[in-house]
């Protein structure tokens, strides 16, 4: 109270991980858009998606991730990038994948965890349907997050994250 609320880093009641969203930008805006607050393991870092040789541009094509993004750029291409990748990586959350294995954070190829699902499932699935149970698992989430008071105005930084650097490498 009286003004104190100012100094809490956090969205959604969950603190600000270590990552700053100023030099990764997609970062922080899965830190204001995800449903259940700032979690650096939700993101996948923009370092990722830097350059045409970054892991993440080389090994999801296949999701329509072509175009190098820079780590700083707030436009559409971000954004999309970012969507894309809050799908994807709902994916591991409803299939209790660990984020380390896979792209864009490790080796592992989005074909070898996709025979990985088959085999172990027995599901004739493909990419497609495993973004579209996805991007169902973020919209419940969503309407879950407004049935319990959550609303547009929640989906922001702290407001130090809108400040300029005023020192350092950067």
């Amino acid at each position: 109270g009286q003004g104190a609320e100012k100094f809490i880093y956090q969205v959604k009641g969950q603190e600000i991980p270590m990552h700053d969203p100023r030099v990764k930008t997609g970062v922080g805006l899965q830190y204001a858009l995800s449903d259940y607050g700032a979690d650096h393991m939700k993101a996948a870092h923009d370092p990722f998606f830097k350059d045409k040789d970054s892991v993440g541009i080389k090994e999801m094509k296949g999701l329509g991730i072509l175009e190098p993004v820079s780590p700083t750029d707030i436009g559409e291409k971000k954004v999309t990038l970012f969507k894309i990748l809050d799908i994807y990586l709902s994916v591991f959350d409803i299939l209790g994948v660990c984020n380390f294995g896979y792209v864009p954070r490790s080796v592992g190829t989005m074909e070898e965890l996709l025979e990985i699902i088959k085999s172990t499932t027995g599901w004739k699935t493909t990419w497609f349907e495993l973004m579209k149970l996805g991007e169902r698992s973020v919209n419940m989430a969503r309407i879950f997050n407004y049935r319990e008071g959550f609303t547009s105005k929640d989906d922001t930084l702290p407001e130090v994250f809108y400040q300029d650097f005023k020192g350092g490498p950067f």
